[in-house]
């Protein structure tokens, strides 16, 4: 009989935060299959390593609103899959944004 090659599995990842205003400390989090690593960025700043699910089957970090500068910030998490998986690295980004405080408007007279 000939014979057949099989592929190698295909590792996958998804991340779960919408892009938008947030309103204060939120978690990013990153779910899928054959994951060996994640690492978590927040512009340009390593601020989680994750070498397995911390939150059931999930990768997440949590990122606190201080971190957050005003306006448009760029979360990346950076997803590494385990040996034999058909893809190597994969790169998910959102951008978040810390909208300012409203402000009341003060009345004199």
């Amino acid at each position: 009989p000939p014979v057949v090659e099989q592929s190698a599995p295909k590792g996958t990842a998804r991340i779960s935060r919408r892009s938008g205003c947030v309103p204060g400390s939120f978690r990013m989090r990153v779910r899928g299959k054959r994951i060996a690593k994640v690492t978590f960025y927040l512009n340009g700043k390593r601020i989680r390593k994750l070498r397995k699910p911390n939150r059931g089957k999930s990768y997440a970090a949590t990122i606190r609103r201080k971190r957050l500068k005003v306006g448009p910030n760029k979360v990346k998490a950076r997803v590494n899959f385990a040996a034999g998986s058909a893809r190597k690295r994969e790169t998910l980004r959102r951008t978040v944004l810390r909208c300012p405080r409203k402000v009341k408007p003060k009345f004199t007279g």
